[in-house]
């Protein structure tokens, strides 16, 4: 299986990314990072960094879903209490 950052998904997601953000009023909008060492995590927001992680092992329907529920979490400006 190809790691999906570096895969062709990568634009796609970037692009729901933007649109997100502008649909919401999400501004800045977050940097979008990928990490290969997260095989059991699917995703981080980092509130004050204004940045998203993603695993690079999810499918792109993971992905996408996951980027939606860590920009929650950025445009809420909370992690606390989370549970998956």
């Amino acid at each position: 299986m190809q790691p999906l950052g570096d895969s062709l998904f990568v634009k796609d997601l970037e692009n729901l990314l933007l649109k997100l953000c502008d649909e919401h009023g999400i501004s800045p909008v977050p940097n979008l990072m990928w990490s290969k060492r997260m095989k059991k995590t699917l995703g981080l927001a980092y509130i004050g960094r204004n940045s998203i992680k993603l695993s690079t092992w999810l499918s792109k329907k993971q992905a996408e879903s996951t980027l939606r529920h860590e920009l929650a979490h950025i445009a809420t400006g909370s992690t606390r209490n989370h549970r998956p």
